[in-house]
């Protein structure tokens, strides 16, 4: 028996993928994004709080087109540099991660997709706008 997922289907799996609430972060660690990896490289915080600890920056979700109608997932994040920082990866979670006070960056929650760039050195209050992209297929 043949079962396949078919192209509308690829619109409604984005569709309940971007009604989810995903959260933003970003590391100084080395390393090679991988498939297996559950954290990033040496996470740590951005400017986003809540007052008394480092919480992830929302996401903006939605769907776009890259080979089939609606057959992508794209998460927007901007993350705001809180101190002199050497940036390398970034990854969306799907929990806030608040930590328990403002020293100590956000943890916890599933890392559903991650990248890995060239170190990006940044300066108290720049930012980056990081665009994660995830395409499903099908045959």
């Amino acid at each position: 028996m043949a079962n396949v997922l078919n192209d509308s289907g690829l619109a409604e799996v984005t569709a309940a993928l971007a009604a989810i609430t995903w959260y933003g972060s970003w590391g100084t660690g080395a390393g090679t994004a991988a498939v297996a990896n559950t954290t990033l490289f040496t996470e740590v915080q951005s400017t986003t709080n809540n007052g008394t600890g480092n919480t992830r920056p929302t996401a903006t979700a939605s769907q776009q087109t890259t080979v089939k109608t609606n057959d992508t997932l794209r998460l927007v994040v901007t993350l705001v540099a809180d101190a002199s920082r050497s940036i390398t990866n970034t990854g969306v979670f799907d929990a806030i991660g608040t930590a328990a006070d403002l020293s100590t960056p956000p943890s916890g929650g599933n890392l559903l997709c991650k990248a890995d760039h060239p170190t990006e050195a940044l300066t108290n209050t720049q930012s980056i706008v990081y665009t994660h992209n995830i395409r499903f297929n099908n045959p």
